[in-house]
């Protein structure tokens, strides 16, 4: 599975958990609306993640995860800053967690 393939999954994951940490609207910033677009927006967003490399790999496989590049794009597909901020960096947590040599397991709040 491709590096862009984890981050679109995981995307729509954690748009579900935040959805379930506070009914119409959450602590994070974000209405139940802004994730049901947040949901059906995924490939748009793999698109700009892609063509403003905002994942890159070294040559010996490292991978960096761009969190402005992330917000970016999330705040172009009409997000407001509070809410992307929010969406990028659990989803981050999220990935670098998955991304681990072991994957490291994490609940929903990724502690």
């Amino acid at each position: 599975m491709s590096r862009f393939a984890i981050l679109a999954l995981s995307m729509m994951l954690v748009a579900v958990a935040l959805m379930g940490c506070g009914g119409r609207g959450s602590s994070a910033g974000c209405t139940l609306d802004q994730f049901n677009t947040f949901n059906s927006r995924v490939k748009d967003l793999q698109t700009c993640y892609q063509i403003n490399e905002c994942v890159s790999v070294t040559p010996a496989g490292n991978i960096t995860l761009d969190a402005s590049c992330f917000s970016k794009c999330v705040q172009e597909e009409g997000f407001s800053s509070e809410c992307a901020d929010a969406l990028v960096n659990l989803t981050l947590c999220v990935d670098g967690k998955i991304l681990a040599t072991p994957p490291v397991p994490c609940d929903m709040k990724c502690q």
